[in-house]
């Protein structure tokens, strides 16, 4: 009797605890266009001055932008209409280098708890944005978790990886709160193919990443680098 009674106890205790942490995760996450700024809007390319020669006019540079009331607008472009390209200003850094700055670790991620996110949903997975004030950059403390990843370039102003995507982070504090994340959401969903890089231009430091739209898209390994590196025709 005794038994029973403390199942019964202990049942309760855990589905009390899987409501709260199921409350916890949907009450923490906002839809796309319901951030703390204005609404989205479709329009040319926002971060223009990341690339040489572009013709922001062209219907391969429209997309989505997000604003914000407490930091820089985030760019969703659809890529040639066959790849999700986020383009998003991190902010300003005293330091010299991205040596300096960078800090990467492989180890799977999650949304800080109690932090309120922005959810903006690519074709194959979901990136989030935290909706409040982000902290200064101290430093950059990058998380990935995915397969078979590769350093493409390195050097003070470029860092640049490809991988199979299961989730990564980026926080600006060692023990600070995760302000962007992006995850395959479900235990079972396939890693997918995905380019990001960090760059720093004078004293800005911008973060970019590139996934295909269809799993049965084939992404070039060097195009988000490339990219960034103008030897892409834009």
């Amino acid at each position: 009797m005794k038994k029973r009674h403390f199942k019964w106890i202990w049942y309760s205790l855990l589905g009390g605890f899987v409501i709260y942490k199921m409350f916890w995760f949907f009450s923490s996450v906002k839809k796309f266009g319901e951030s703390d700024g204005p609404m989205p809007y479709v329009g040319n390319i926002v971060y223009k001055e990341l690339f040489n020669n572009i013709d922001s006019t062209s219907t391969k540079w429209k997309g989505i932008i997000q604003p914000f009331t407490y930091r820089n607008p985030v760019n969703m472009v659809k890529y040639e209409e066959k790849f999700d390209l986020f383009i998003y200003n991190i902010g300003k850094t005293k330091a010299v280098s991205l040596k300096q700055l960078l800090n990467v670790e492989d180890k799977s991620v999650a949304q800080s708890g109690g932090i309120v996110y922005t959810k903006m949903s690519p074709s194959l997975y979901s990136f989030l944005i935290q909706s409040g004030k982000p902290d200064p950059i101290a430093k950059l403390f990058l998380s990935i978790k995915g397969d078979s990843l590769k350093t493409i370039v390195q050097n003070d102003t470029l860092v640049s990886y490809n991988f199979k995507l299961k989730n990564f982070s980026l926080r600006y504090k060692e023990n600070g709160d995760r302000d962007i994340v992006g995850e395959v959401e479900g235990i079972l969903a396939p890693k997918i193919p995905y380019s990001l890089v960090i760059y720093k231009k004078q004293d800005a430091v911008y973060l970019l990443t590139m996934s295909p739209k269809d799993r049965k898209t084939v992404m070039d390994p060097m195009l988000l680098t490339n990219l960034v590196l103008n030897k892409e025709k834009n």
